[in-house]
């Protein structure tokens, strides 16, 4: 799969959350100095031309990436936690022998390796759950993407009614030209892909957040276990 430029996701991730995508010179200023008459429901609701469609496909392939890494570590980190809990119950076994027996020395060899163990199987099961918040924010980032597409989708059929009118036909005219039931209901669906892309981005910088959160708790632990350099290094 195509890489994909950190900037590229973060400006339209930016883009469509806050709602300023750009548009086309005339959606950015249209002429509203006229007679109501000549409203039409596109000078209320331009069309927005900003390459969703294209944003879209690029993040469902960026999500796949991202499932597929989280799925390849969790295979990885079970297999780690079982070969470790093997190993750690062989030292158990190894250590309560040696107490048995009355060999101080190989028990105290037996538990000094049995916790390292212990602090590694610690580890690696952090960095499950890490692996499953990755899972997770994977499959938010897809649905946003599928939130995209859905946008798209209503506001290709939203743009049949954009050319229609919002003033009342006067006395005379031969023509209603304002949004009927068919269009009421493509500007609701329209509203509603709207919404629903608004609700995948926020569902999708709450699962980042809470992947963040437990990266700054691991890192807390790792400060606490003595596994990270905390203090200043010393000047040669």
């Amino acid at each position: 799969m195509r890489r994909v430029p950190r900037v590229t996701l973060m400006t339209a991730g930016l883009c469509l959350a806050i709602g300023t995508m750009p548009m086309s010179q005339d959606a950015v200023s249209p002429a509203l100095d006229k007679p109501l008459k000549q409203f039409t429901i596109g000078d209320l609701f331009p069309r927005i031309d900003a390459g969703i469609e294209q944003t879209a496909q690029i993040w469902k392939d960026v999500s796949e990436q991202v499932v597929s890494a989280a799925h390849q570590r969790q295979s990885s980190l079970k297999t780690g936690v079982a070969t470790v809990k093997k190993k750690a119950d062989g030292y158990k076994a190894e250590a309560k022998a040696a107490k048995k027996s009355k060999d101080f020395t190989a028990q105290g060899t037996a538990e000094g390796k049995l916790k390292t163990e212990e602090v590694v199987k610690g580890i690696l099961t952090r960095l499950q759950t890490l692996a499953d918040r990755q899972s997770a924010a994977g499959d938010s980032w897809r649905r946003t993407a599928l939130a995209m597409e859905n946008y798209v989708k209503a506001d290709k059929e939203f743009d049949a009614y954009r050319s229609r009118g919002i003033a009342r036909p006067e006395p005379g005219d031969t023509q209603d030209n304002r949004l009927d039931a068919a269009g009421a209901q493509a500007f609701k669906n329209h509203a509603q892909a709207y919404d629903e892309l608004g609700a995948a981005f926020a569902d999708l910088g709450s699962d980042l957040q809470a992947m963040a959160s437990d990266r700054l708790k691991f890192l807390s632990a790792l400060e606490k276990g003595g596994h990270i350099q905390t203090a200043p290094m010393p000047k040669p």
